[in-house]
């Protein structure tokens, strides 16, 4: 049995590995992304004519117009919409059933269906606001008190009016970005370096799927959110002046940003081959190159830790590109100890007994 799903494995890889892209199908994904982040952040919408037409009341007036029920239905969608992009372009890819990220949850090492698993428990984890903001573009979520505190921070910060003119609010937005992005690589480095132990069990997940993004856990949260905060906070001042001067430029870019964002936690975890064009691909970190992150190759250990941009990947040092995808041997910790037990008791346990086990010296019995 070991040795027919081994088997599958080696003809699942080389079909992902030497798929061809198809432009008109990745061209078409992500401009059914972009609604999706368009309602992610309508609130920000700026109030001004895009080309003499007045968007945002449009927009508005029909969201007023829908009602309980359909709106209800859109949110509803918002979540499910991805899943269902993303498996009906990898059957039409693949015309193999077996291919789907859904299907390869079943051949992932661990307890039965775990990754369904870790994806429900996901859904009702306690997330820590500031990251959730800012990381789904809900910035327009933020309270008027909240947004004048941003306010009088960045005053203190930066007592020179840089927002002027279209250029310096143009550079302000990239700082912010680039601020909050060099959390996310500190805090996804640092997860590897000191908090592996906890880390792991996202790089215990054997099969690429659309489910396992969510392979993580409160503790992992909860130490992520303390080393993003700084930078989060940060970044969302200057972010936030740069939007709520009301240039559609900005509010594009910011829409840009989040389909890349929305790209890489999920299709990055499928079996979709998107690798950006030149030159996007100098700027934005292609989702399928977060294969060589999860990758049992030791060449590719401790890669491409970048979320959205790969700018600090390629300044430190830790960018792979995709000619190394041919490498791939296979994915994850095959012996993992988060594959030898409970799915909840490795999520919500494990973890903790772990860290402690290695910083503390404490030993623990394990079930």
């Amino acid at each position: 049995m070991n040795n027919i799903i081994k088997e599958k494995n080696k003809t699942f890889l080389k079909y992902i590995i030497n798929i061809r892209r198809s432009k008109i199908t990745y061209i078409v994904l992500l401009l059914a992304i972009a609604p999706r982040v368009i309602w992610m952040t309508k609130d920000v919408m700026p109030d001004s004519n895009l080309f003499e037409f007045s968007v945002k009341l449009n927009f508005n007036n029909f969201i007023n117009n829908l009602g309980f029920t359909k709106s209800l239905i859109i949110k509803l969608l918002s979540v499910s919409w991805l899943f269902i992009l993303i498996t009906f372009f990898e059957f039409i890819k693949s015309k193999n059933i077996r291919n789907l990220s859904i299907s390869r949850i079943n051949y992932s090492k661990g307890g039965k269906y775990a990754d369904l698993i870790y994806y429900i428990l996901s859904l009702f984890e306690f997330k820590l606001s500031y990251l959730t903001y800012f990381a789904t573009l809900g910035i327009s979520s933020f309270s008027g008190s909240f947004r004048s505190f941003l306010n009088k921070v960045y005053e203190n910060l930066v007592p020179i009016d840089f927002f002027s003119n279209s250029f310096t609010i143009f550079f302000m937005f990239i700082l912010g970005l680039l601020i909050f992005e060099l959390g996310q690589y500190i805090s996804h480095r640092l997860s590897h370096a000191y908090f592996w132990e906890v880390h792991e069990f996202h790089h215990s997940a054997t099969e690429m799927n659309i489910l396992n993004v969510n392979r993580t856990g409160p503790l992992h949260q909860a130490i992520n959110g303390l080393i993003d905060l700084p930078f989060v906070l940060l970044g969302v001042v200057f972010v936030n002046q740069s939007i709520v001067q009301g240039q559609w430029a900005i509010f594009i870019l910011w829409t840009i940003f989040g389909i890349a964002g929305e790209c890489f936690g999920f299709i990055g975890h499928s079996s979709l081959k998107l690798i950006f064009p030149k030159p996007i691909s100098y700027i934005f970190l292609s989702p399928s190159l977060h294969w060589l992150h999860h990758s049992d190759n030791p060449k590719h250990f401790n890669k491409n830790f970048g979320r959205v941009l790969c700018i600090w990947d390629q300044i430190f040092g830790t960018y792979l590109d995709e000619s190394n995808l041919k490498d791939i041997k296979g994915f994850g910790f095959k012996h993992s100890a988060y594959n030898k037990y409970n799915p909840l008791y490795c999520y919500y346990i494990l973890p903790v007994k772990k860290l402690l086990q290695r910083k503390l010296k404490i030993n623990f019995r394990y079930p």
